[in-house]
């Protein structure tokens, strides 16, 4: 989108006043009006929107300082988006949107006749795109981000249990208290934007910057998450190994039994579906726990356990 010199296009100077502006324009849209040049009509046509959309502008002291706002800074950027680069920006239909409406000047005609005129017929959606997104109250939500206010960034700190079942916080920004919703299965440096809720614009018509708030999750003491999946582990004794058991572990979910077949080898791990995390998009869906087991050796034994684990390891042995 190319940057529209109003001042250049209405013969004025940057600091020229309201009554020169004025005067410039009735001029110039005496002199290019479509019904006064009927042999070239579509390049007056054009000449002519192009005049009027500039005077809207300058013509209006709110507009005009927001513009020079934006004046200053066309050295840095003078295009704004990927969009039409073309010399003609205007969308509007290439009919003349003055005829018909019974108005055939004469060299006779006063300023005032063709003023009265443009102010009743002229729509404003002919004008450029540059208007549009700068201007126009009701612009798409494409508008470049040079009209928006700053985005504002942040950071808050969660558990992994607030990350398992979802969370809120509340958050203070430009004086407005927001509820920031914090979804099951949040990520370790996951972003939430917030549109709209940044600084808001130096314009009038321009859009608040957004939020965004980085989402830090504590490491827990007793699981490590890949994904969607938890890693944990637990030490049992080596009765539980040898004879097998069912023994309480704590998950996230809460308290749960979980079977130590007999004989499980040192280090195994077991697989607990819908034990993890649940997915961020899609809280029915769960990841995995594993669990990998881990036993101790009593490092004392008493007379009767040295006498029964003596008897036992006979036992053992004559069968091999």
């Amino acid at each position: 989108m190319i940057f529209k010199n109003y001042y250049k296009i209405l013969k004025v100077k940057k600091d020229a006043t309201q009554t020169e502006i004025k005067k410039s324009y009735r001029k110039l849209a005496m002199l290019h009006h479509p019904d006064r040049n009927p042999d070239n009509e579509e390049v007056a046509e054009e000449k002519f929107k192009e005049i009027t959309e500039a005077y809207d502008v300058l013509g209006d002291e709110k507009k005009r300082s927001e513009y020079d706002n934006l004046f200053g800074q066309r050295h840095q950027r003078t295009t704004y988006s990927r969009t039409n680069t073309s010399s003609n920006m205007y969308t509007g239909t290439s009919k003349n949107p003055f005829h018909g409406s019974g108005s055939n000047y004469k060299t006779d005609d006063s300023v005032e006749d063709v003023w009265a005129d443009i102010k009743k017929g002229f729509n404003k959606s002919q004008f450029s795109d540059f208007f549009k997104n700068f201007f126009d109250k009701n612009k798409s939500k494409s508008e470049p981000k040079i009209f928006q206010g700053k985005d504002i960034m942040g950071k808050i700190t969660i558990d992994l249990k607030e990350a398992y079942f979802g969370s809120t916080r509340i958050l203070k920004v430009n004086d407005e208290k927001l509820r920031l919703k914090i979804k099951p299965g949040t990520e370790n440096d996951q972003i939430l934007k917030v549109s709209g809720k940044g600084e808001p614009s130096s314009y009038t018509y321009g859009k608040h910057g957004d939020l965004f708030v980085r989402i830090v999750v504590k490491k827990h003491k007793n699981f490590k998450r890949k994904e969607n999946d938890l890693y944990t582990e637990i030490t049992v004794d080596i009765y539980t190994i040898m004879l097998g058991k069912k023994v309480k572990i704590n998950t996230l979910k809460g308290d749960v039994n979980v079977s130590i077949p007999k004989g499980t080898p040192l280090g195994k791990t077991l697989r607990m579906k819908g034990l993890g995390m649940p997915f961020y998009n899609n809280p029915t869906k769960t990841g995995d726990l594993f669990l990998k087991i881990n036993y101790s050796i009593p490092k004392t034994l008493n007379s009767k356990e040295l006498s029964l684990l003596k008897e036992l390891y006979k036992m053992n042995k004559s069968k091999k």
